[in-house]
């Protein structure tokens, strides 16, 4: 189903009235029957953000002289048990990987609407067929393994980089198998080079086609919903997207004409304006403060001033869709809780993998408190 699909502009003015009440009626429908349908899984979540790592542990976490210390500060949490025999990197990522699938399965469990279940697994399933592509057209290595939190199982991209050259699209679901040759497509159309470079090209145009189809595609799942807050979360993901992909095509040497072209289309703020503005990110700002109403003043400059490096607006990115998270906690009733707290869930489970991995390579602790997000508490 084409979540997000429009009628028709040649109805005429009654049909349009009867469309009207039509969701009128949904709408309240919905909202009557979302204590009984949301009801349990409403009451599991408020007792699952209890759960949720406060402040003060992750700087314990951070602070730890080594990893053996870690696991003794999280073994009176529930990463406790998961981590209990773990001690090599390969088995963090496995142990943190068992942790967001047991809450996905949850999320399932929570009778959520497809639309946003789809969100949290189609970015699985463009993450799989992402590691095919560069595989198979710029001469990457096979990943160690496929992750199991998409909608497709992880079998049916392992076919895939087995097939041949000429059938290992048909191993593919439909609709990925389009999006993969329509990727292609865009990814080889450009200009001539061989070798490594040739394979470095490629794959960053396969980065560059993904983040376009991908984030295309999450606008028509979070338009469909009827959440507002869903919504506006989606043209949010979208600004972000199009603030990132503007300001790499600038330091490329792009042109407006170029970088409007490959702007995603569903966010806030018009493509030519982002296009055309000398920083991507500054184009998106009043947009941001607007969807972001009530968080505090430090809150907004601490992500405007993230948005301004490059080096940091993935962070910031992180950070603006977690704002959005605690609006959508504060929702009595419906989906919002429950997809916020998802997202607070994935925003600890990456916070984890940064400080645990972190830990274990080594690093210094300064520089894992730079690589560290801001805890949704």
């Amino acid at each position: 189903m084409a979540y997000g699909a429009g009628t028709t502009k040649t109805a005429g003015p009654g049909a349009k009235a009867a469309r009207r009440r039509v969701r009128r009626l949904r709408y309240a429908y919905d909202r009557a029957v979302e204590p009984i349908v949301y009801g349990f899984p409403l009451g599991r979540v408020r007792v699952l953000e209890g759960r949720l790592l406060p402040l003060q542990r992750l700087e314990r976490l951070v602070e730890a002289r080594d990893f053996a210390e870690q696991r003794r500060i999280l073994a009176e949490t529930h990463y406790g048990e998961l981590l209990a025999d773990v001690v090599t990197a390969e088995q963090v990522e496995d142990a943190l990987e068992d942790a967001l699938e047991e809450a996905y399965d949850f999320m399932e469990e929570s009778r959520l609407p497809e639309p946003v279940i789809e969100f949290f697994r189609i970015r699985y399933d463009f993450l799989n067929l992402r590691m095919l592509l560069k595989m198979r057209v710029a001469d990457a290595s096979k990943p160690r393994r496929w992750s199991v939190h998409g909608s497709v199982p992880p079998e049916v991209f392992e076919a895939a980089a087995e097939a041949t050259d000429e059938d290992w699209l048909d191993e593919l679901p439909p609709g990925l198998a389009a999006t993969a040759a329509q990727v292609i497509e865009l990814a080889t159309s450009g200009e001539d080079s061989e070798g490594e470079a040739a394979n470095a090209v490629e794959a960053a145009a396969i980065d560059l086609a993904f983040d376009k189809a991908l984030y295309e595609r999450i606008h028509q799942i979070t338009a469909y919903e009827g959440s507002a807050w869903f919504a506006r979360l989606g043209r949010i993901m979208v600004d972000m997207a199009n603030a990132r992909i503007a300001q790499r095509a600038r330091r490329f040497g792009k042109d407006t004409e170029w970088i409007e072209a490959a702007l995603i289309e569903g966010g806030g703020v018009p493509r030519e304006a982002i296009a055309a503005a000398e920083t991507p990110a500054e184009a998106i700002m009043a947009d941001i403060r607007a969807a972001l109403m009530g968080i505090s003043p430090d809150e907004l400059e601490s992500i405007a001033r993230q948005l301004g490096s490059r080096q940091t607006m993935d962070i910031a990115a992180d950070n603006v869709v977690l704002a959005m998270a605690k609006k959508g906690r504060m929702v009595a009733i419906g989906v919002e809780p429950i997809a916020s707290y998802m997202l607070a869930l994935e925003n600890e489970i990456a916070l984890l993998r940064v400080v645990l991995i972190g830990k274990l390579a080594g690093l210094p602790t300064p520089k894992i408190h730079e690589r560290v997000r801001e805890l949704y508490v």
